[in-house]
């Protein structure tokens, strides 16, 4: 079993700091329950849109832009301003962070895999 601290060490995404192609520092979060439940009732109809979600899940991940906090959004309203906030160039950043975090962890599942 981890130590907690082991485990926020583990963890590649609370306190990560990532740039943009506009030089703004986005750090990013590891998001709760909480914080999806959150995202798709704010999201209401477009929660069921593939296209939206895609645009939403990775603004789980921030924490802040350039050291302004980026409350999670609580309604549709909300959620539109934290997008323009992060703007493509921010989304864009985030989403190949998840992706390179998504592909390692896959390598490190596969190699587990192999030594069983």
């Amino acid at each position: 079993m981890q130590k907690p601290s082991e485990k926020v060490l583990s963890n590649p995404f609370d306190g990560k700091e990532i740039m943009d192609k506009g030089g703004r520092k986005i750090r990013l979060r590891k998001p709760n329950i909480l914080d999806r439940y959150d995202l798709f009732s704010a999201l209401e109809d477009d929660a069921k849109n593939p296209m939206c979600l895609s645009y939403a899940l990775p603004m789980l991940h921030v924490m802040s832009i350039d050291g302004i906090i980026l409350e999670s959004a609580r309604s549709i309203k909300e959620f539109r301003a934290n997008l323009v906030r992060l703007g493509e160039d921010g989304h864009n950043a985030v989403l190949e962070y998840l992706n390179e975090v998504n592909e390692a962890t896959t390598e490190e599942e596969e190699k587990d895999k192999a030594k069983k």
